[in-house]
Parts: structure tokens; C-alpha cells; sequence
């Protein structure tokens, strides 16, 4: 059950990111990619050009 929380979890989070359209850092986006990693995910999950990256904002 745990690991279907934190997936859902991350779906859910990465989900309202993307729709929101909230800035995030490049920091902050490899974060994101590690933990979406551990979880199983491909490098396209997380990074799919739809997150609002800048490369001036400061994690």
C-alpha cells in the first residue's frame, strides 16, 4: 500500500504542477526526476516540456 500511495501521490503533485503552470527551479526539477526515479518512473513522466522550469529561480 505504501508504494501505491506515493505514486499516487506524485501523480497527483505533478499533476497540479503542470496545470497550475507554477514555476519551479532547475533544482528543484532534479528532485522531482530522483524521486520519480526511486518510484519507477521514465525520465518522461516528470520532465515531459510541461513543467514551468526557469533557470533563475533559486531552490
Amino acid at each position: 500500500m505504501g508504494e501505491i500511495g506515493s505514486d499516487l501521490g506524485m501523480r497527483l503533485f505533478l499533476r497540479a504542477m503542470k496545470t497550475s503552470f507554477a514555476p519551479i527551479g532547475l533544482t528543484r526539477l532534479a528532485r522531482l526526476e530522483a524521486l520519480g526515479e526511486r518510484i519507477g518512473y521514465s525520465d518522461l513522466v516528470v520532465a515531459d516540456g510541461t513543467l514551468n522550469t526557469h533557470f533563475d529561480l533559486t531552490d
